[in-house]
């Protein structure tokens, strides 16, 4: 198999940020299993949300590579270059979240509902986790909440990409399948 890598360089930089990745996200599954303190459940949010936004930004990548969908607004599709993850290293999780709601046939209602929840959720958390409007046992009661949410999209978003990798995308029918398999996901 050739290798998918630019160069040797991009090659290493990908095998780092995954071996931090699987770190993360060993130390961030083993901190949700503790219950005593409140510290745990909040950092789990923080850093469980924080993985789904990374998550997010690779998803548009692969919406673009996986199938030339149309933009909501577009008079035809356009051919177009996909976006590369790095392209939002520095963008918010609202605007990836507005990146991903572009996209029609695929992203349901549902998933951009649950998008939507999780950047509210999130904004409002951090922004007071040490104010005083907000009681300890609030904040783990939002950090439960915002877990079940992360858990979700992660879910949802694994169902989009089964869809897709189950659809040739360049057969002239990918389009009707995949408008057929949105309909049957959000009947459920």
């Amino acid at each position: 198999m050739d290798n998918i890598f630019r160069d040797k360089e991009a090659q290493e930089k990908y095998i780092q940020q995954r071996v931090k990745i699987d770190q993360l996200l060993e130390q961030t599954g083993a901190i949700r299993k503790f219950k005593g303190e409140p510290v745990f459940v909040i950092s789990a949010f923080i850093l469980t949300s924080q993985y789904v936004e990374f998550t997010l930004r690779s998803f548009i990548f692969l919406l673009d590579s996986v199938t030339n969908m149309d933009l909501k607004g577009a008079k035809s599709k356009i051919e177009r270059r996909p976006r590369r993850p790095e392209q939002f290293e520095k963008k918010t999780l609202g605007q990836t979240i507005n990146a991903i709601k572009e996209f029609r046939g695929i992203i349901t209602q549902d998933f951009k509902d649950e998008l939507d929840k999780l950047n509210q959720l999130r904004i409002d958390f951090i922004h007071h986790l040490y104010s005083s409007s907000k009681s300890t046992s609030e904040l783990i009661t939002d950090s439960r909440e915002g877990l079940k949410v992360c858990d979700s999209i992660l879910d949802k978003k694994n169902l989009i990409l089964d869809q897709l990798f189950a659809i040739d995308p360049s057969s002239p029918t990918a389009k009707a399948k995949i408008d057929e398999g949105t309909k049957s996901t959000t009947k459920k």
